[in-house]
């Protein structure tokens, strides 16, 4: 009873950070939906089959948030399965890939090839990494030289992904606040992103730590193991 009714409390909490959430994947239709227009009137086929797959993959992304949320909620168990991770972390980094692009930022990956499976619920795993690279992106939007690093290896009993920037990082008194609901440092924030993510990884035995080292640093820490 007690559990539900905290789920029923973070309701308004999890639904506005969903809707932020889906703001990208239907900005990203609507984007391709243009696309697929003009392509249709100068008669290209090829361009118009391909903003349609990318509707096709963001529509599917959609539904994907909204059935995490309904999960959540219902008390259903995170969908955890073994997934390589530099799979996960690839196909993650395709869904922000065309916003760093278009911002001139420079983009550092280093993801060893041999990094072994992990138990994660992908969806909610690739939402969070898409959170933090765009945080990120954010952060060094004003930098001379904006750089966004992401790393990934084997760490103990476990794995860290970790997503760095080159921006002005977080304020010291700020740092043990950041994954606190509603708090936030940006002028037209909602204050849900992270503790959104926090509570994702969370849910995959998992833990979201952030320091400043330079600009600001998230790391995501993971275990090994079997899915459930």
């Amino acid at each position: 009873m007690l559990a539900h009714a905290g789920r029923v409390n973070a309701l308004g909490e999890m639904a506005s950070g969903i809707a932020h959430e889906l703001a990208q994947p239907i900005a990203a239709m609507l984007s391709q939906s243009q696309a697929a227009k003009r392509a249709l009137a100068i008669g290209r086929q090829d361009i118009l089959e391909k903003a349609l797959d990318a509707n096709i993959r963001e529509a599917k992304r959609a539904g994907d948030i909204l059935g995490r949320m309904r999960a959540y909620i219902s008390g259903a168990p995170a969908d955890i399965k073994m997934v390589p991770l530099d799979e996960a972390i690839t196909e993650a980094m395709r869904l922000v890939e065309a916003d760093i692009k278009a911002r001139a930022i420079n983009l550092n990956m280093i993801i060893p090839a041999d990094l072994p499976a992990v138990p994660i619920d992908v969806v909610s795993f690739q939402q969070v990494i898409h959170n933090l690279v765009r945080n990120a992106a954010d952060a060094v939007a004003r930098c001379p030289s904006p750089l966004i690093t992401l790393t990934a290896g084997r760490e103990g009993d476990g794995v860290a992904i970790e997503v760095a920037d080159n921006g002005p990082g977080i304020e010291t008194g700020s740092l043990h606040r950041i994954f606190d609901p509603f708090f936030t440092t940006k002028p037209d924030g909602m204050g849900l992103g992270l503790p959104l993510s926090s509570r994702l990884i969370e849910r995959m035995n998992g833990s979201l730590e952030a320091h400043n080292d330079g600009g600001a640093t998230f790391i995501i820490r993971l275990p090994l193991g079997e899915a459930a």
